[in-house]
């Protein structure tokens, strides 16, 4: 990395010295200069697009997007219905990006529901870029663009088929209206229009993943009834029923078959009010209860260490833009008077600071993941201080340093380092490859190399019907092994909690579909066993080095002593 840094140094150092000798230092030389800053930029922007896109088009690899995200779209093509799973909790969340990866399992290649995924990353990085020339011109624009894909949480999420970036286009996009409502507050219909479209693409958000209730909405509906009192908007009675239609209207569809369903339109939430459906929601909510700190002193010290470790966390994951970007929102009200700052008015700071402080609080309270990646609309956000910060500060020491101009592409470099190492990090961590894998003969060769009991997966795909439930085949799996191989949460065994025989056993797990049990066996509970189904109940169909599929019979045979 410091090698990197020194040949940086070096490389600007001349390109100055290049740039002073045929052009001194006047209007020419800044012009200069900044086209200089464009070319950098631009070369770090599809580095980073690039080495993610070279990811995308390879075997997905990740557990949530076969356990969840793909399993749903592969059973809607197989059923033509959405079905529900009973034994899965998270057959009951809302599909909408779910059903977009419809289109690409449709052509039997889960690498273009990635593609998907990684298209709205593109969004995403557009939508910052929009914001930075509405704010300050194309320069503000390009760094923002370059600060979020270089951030590693966008590389992790562009190269899988997750929905996250799905969800934070859509609130990226609400908050985008709520800015051009702030500043065109005196105009009527104007704000009228941009209020209506920011609540329709909250909505988006909330119909996406259920996650976008407790991280999103909360500073989003703060920010919106900030906006209905700070602008001009006419008669809001009238305007409140429509604003309540577009944010309920994507979400509607999916409250309702979980009506249907369980009884409960937003279940797994509020067991108690509307019951329990499944077992999945009284263990999530013991679980919750289990892990709540006490109030005596010593559980006050370890609530503050557990917020310190996860903003730690945080940080260190390599997204530091939550560091700088912190530090620029705080000193917005500072540099107000400066060049920069007169772009920010105060609506603008008002609405900044309430959603990204109440997202990061909410984060640090434990409602996302330890990467962050619930609250990476957050984070986005935070890229506009951070680019107002930076800026500043080239704007200050241009002049007063012979260093001065080569501030901020040395800041910029560090974060395209960063970005660029935890790349590198994810790639090795994750097992995933550079190198596009585009027919099913590459496909197949990489996951067998990758998985050693790849093998196992294709026979099954290839002999077992489409109704089968094999027992202890995990990822990776491909669409047409998502439709009829189901594995992950089995919440019929988790809730066993005294040792079975045999015969009680074997009658529980056919009664829930199951219709193959894999050995090496699935570690559930210390109180199922299913090696003690051997003798009577399991007959081996097939065998690959160290792994056995077995067939689950109806009825048990005596074999003979």
């Amino acid at each position: 990395m410091w090698g990197i840094f020194f040949v940086w140094i070096v490389a600007a150092g001349v390109r100055s010295a290049l740039l002073y000798l045929h052009c001194p230092p006047s209007e020419s030389f800044l012009k200069k200069e900044v086209e200089w800053l464009f070319l950098i930029f631009r070369l770090y922007l599809v580095v980073m697009l690039l080495l993610c896109f070279s990811t995308v088009m390879t075997p997905e690899t990740r557990h949530d997007p076969y356990d969840y995200h793909l399993t749903i779209p592969a059973l809607y093509l197989a059923q033509e219905s959405i079905v529900e799973i009973p034994w899965h909790v998270f057959t009951y969340m809302p599909k909408n990006g779910e059903i977009l990866y419809g289109l690409a399992l449709g052509i039997d290649n889960d690498s273009f529901a990635k593609l998907i995924h990684y298209l709205f990353g593109l969004f995403c990085v557009f939508t910052l870029y929009s914001f930075g020339l509405r704010i300050g011109g194309k320069l503000m624009g390009f760094l923002m663009a370059v600060l979020v894909v270089t951030l590693p949480l966008f590389g992790f999420l562009a190269t899988s088929a997750y929905v996250d970036l799905i969800r934070a286009f859509w609130e990226l996009l609400a908050y985008y209206c709520l800015w051009c409502c702030w500043e065109n507050r005196e105009q009527v219909s104007e704000t009228r229009k941009w209020i209506l479209f920011s609540c329709l693409f909250a909505g988006m958000a909330l119909g996406t993943k259920y996650v976008s209730w407790f991280v999103f909405y909360p500073p989003y509906g703060i920010c919106l009834l900030f906006t209905l009192f700070l602008v001009r908007l006419g008669n809001r009675l009238t305007l409140i029923p429509f604003m309540v239609l577009l944010t309920s209207f994507p979400v509607i569809p999916w409250l309702t078959l979980n009506a249907v369903w369980t009884g409960n339109p937003i279940y797994p939430l509020l067991p108690s009010v509307f019951g329990m459906h499944i077992p999945p929601a009284r263990e999530a909510y013991e679980f919750f209860l289990r892990h709540t700190p006490s109030a005596d002193l010593s559980g006050i010290r370890n609530c503050l260490v557990y917020l310190i470790t996860r903003c730690k966390r945080l940080i260190l994951d390599g997204n530091a833009v939550a560091l700088v970007g912190l530090a620029g929102l705080v000193a917005l009200p500072w540099f107000r008077t400066t060049n920069i700052g007169r772009r920010f008015s105060r609506p603008v700071c008002i609405g900044l600071a309430v959603s990204i402080s109440l997202s990061l609080g909410l984060f640090a309270l434990g409602t996302d993941n330890d990467d962050g990646r619930f609250c990476f609309s957050a984070l986005c956000l935070l890229v506009i201080p951070t680019t107002a910060l930076l800026l500043l500060l080239d704007w200050r020491m241009k002049d007063r340093s012979p260093l001065g101009p080569y501030i901020l592409p040395f800041l910029i470099t560090v974060f395209f380092v960063n970005g660029l190492s935890y790349r590198y990090a994810q790639l090795d961590s994750l097992r995933e490859t550079l190198v596009p894998i585009l027919s099913d003969h590459q496909r197949d060769d990489w996951l067998r190399h990758r998985f050693p009991g790849y093998p196992v997966i294709q026979w099954a795909n290839e002999n077992l019907p489409p109704d089968a439930f094999v027992l202890g085949l995990g990822y990776p799996l491909r669409r047409n092994h998502i439709s009829g191989i189901k594995f992950g949460y089995i919440p019929f065994l988790e809730s066993i909690d005294a040792p079975l025989p045999p015969e009680k056993l074997a009658q529980i797990l056919l009664k829930n579909g199951v219709t193959h049990i894999a050995k090496p066996y699935l570690k559930v509970s210390d109180t199922v066993d299913f090696s003690q189904l051997e003798e009577n109940w399991l007959t081996p169909v097939f065998n690959y080095r160290e792994t056995t599929v077995y067939i689950l019979r109806k009825a048990p045979v005596k074999r003979p002593s």
